[in-house]
């Protein structure tokens, strides 16, 4: 079994991570959660569940039809705001089309 580390603004989403079977490691100050697991919670809600999460590493084995020569794409970290957005007036992280 896969596990990844994830590291970044993990506050918001700890409840997520934590009721999917996430533990928290103190040491590196990541959580350490199942690949599959991950891969699901990453698209809940278009990814913005997991805003400001990313991983950090990945551990143990990954199968060959999973090892690929690309590197892995990284999420873009979306700033969470308190402010509306300029252009549509809600919080859409100003990635907007208005």
């Amino acid at each position: 079994m896969t596990t990844v580390r994830i590291e970044g603004n993990t506050y918001r989403c700890k409840n997520l991570i934590k009721s999917s079977g996430g533990k928290f490691d103190p040491a590196s100050k990541t959580w350490v959660i199942s690949s599959s697991a991950w891969d699901i919670l990453s698209a809940l809600d278009g990814g913005h569940a997991t805003a400001g999460c990313r991983v950090a590493g990945v551990i143990g084995k990954r199968r060959e039809a999973d090892q690929s020569t690309e590197p892995a794409p990284v999420r873009a970290y979306r700033p969470v705001t308190n402010s509306p957005c300029r252009k549509c007036g809600t919080y859409c992280y100003g990635d907007c089309t208005a």
